[in-house]
């Protein structure tokens, strides 16, 4: 079996990235698109690569008997402004067509210090041109009120969270025989064949190696939880009854859940502003210099 490297995948994609998006203009007014579908995912596109994404504000039909769509709003998703849960209710009991976003009110009483909107005025509309049956872009705003997204931390935008097809064909792809033949090349190339301790850690392969526990049932929890250990893990980090294997997977692990709660703390308070009335001044000030969780411990108080 040959094995790919995750490099060489990563590589590609991004020369098929590339290509993509060299094909890719800024939308005009009087550009013409085939479906709603081909015009959406154009401008879906054209935000993941300049730092926003979008949603569908709004449809309209025409006068005649077919009821057939004639227009179509796509918006920034950070367009319109937060009316506050009570607004919304009414809103949403007068108008059957406002948008999605806004349909969804919470079940259960949620804590919402934050929103993403902005009222953002960038947007692309499109309308059905009968004569050629197609749809024209009739207008089209590239001016945002607020900051887009840095190309380090443009994964974390929902548009964006998706796993490139070549990748998902590497996911559990490998086999036992496939580890086995990996380890023995291992050993032979670094003269290891004698070590007794790389031998016992071997011989319990079962107990740490995922190919060997599909189909498991783990309850929730996975391989590597159960063989090292989850609950010293959560609670202690590393004791003094750790060993080298489960320090080395203990850290690695615990430093990636740090960047990461650190990047989306990061995005989350670049992204989304704060709910502030207009009379609080100091709060106002505060938002811009704290971070979303420093901001809440500085209104609690």
């Amino acid at each position: 079996m040959e094995v790919v490297s995750l490099d060489d995948v990563e590589a590609e994609d991004m020369e098929t990235l590339e290509k993509v998006v060299e094909e890719l203009k800024t939308p005009t007014i009087g550009m013409y698109f085939e479906t709603i579908e081909e015009a959406r995912n154009y401008y879906e596109r054209y935000g993941q690569e300049n730092g926003f994404w979008i949603r569908t504000r709004a449809s309209s039909k025409g006068r005649n008997r077919s009821n057939e769509i004639t227009k179509v709003l796509f918006v920034c998703v950070k367009e319109g402004k937060y009316l506050g849960k009570k607004q919304q209710e009414s809103v949403v009991e007068e108008n059957d067509k406002t948008d999605e976003e806004e349909k969804l009110i919470p079940k259960k009483k949620v804590r919402r210090c934050s929103t993403v909107k902005c009222e953002c005025k960038a947007h692309l509309r499109i309308m059905h041109d009968k004569w050629n049956c197609k749809w024209k872009v009739t207008s089209f705003d590239e001016n945002h009120n607020h900051q887009l997204v840095t190309p380090c931390k443009r994964t974390k935008m929902t548009s964006n969270r998706n796993m490139p097809k070549a990748v998902k064909d590497l996911t559990e792809t490998y086999k036992k025989e496939d580890f086995e033949e990996r380890w023995r090349l291992l050993m032979k190339e670094n003269g290891l064949e004698s070590n007794e301790w790389l031998q016992g850690l071997f011989d319990i392969r079962e107990s740490w190696v995922p190919v060997y526990n599909r189909g498991t049932f783990f309850a929730g929890m996975n391989t590597t939880g159960c063989s090292e250990g989850i609950n010293s893990f959560f609670d202690g980090f590393v004791t003094h009854t750790s060993n080298l294997k489960e320090f080395v997977v203990k850290y690695e692990k615990a430093l990636k859940r740090i960047v990461k709660r650190e990047n989306d703390e990061d995005f989350e308070s670049e992204h989304k502003f704060r709910i502030i009335n207009d009379h609080e001044f100091l709060l106002k000030h505060a938002a811009k210099v704290y971070t979303r969780n420093a901001f809440n411990k500085f209104k609690d108080e």
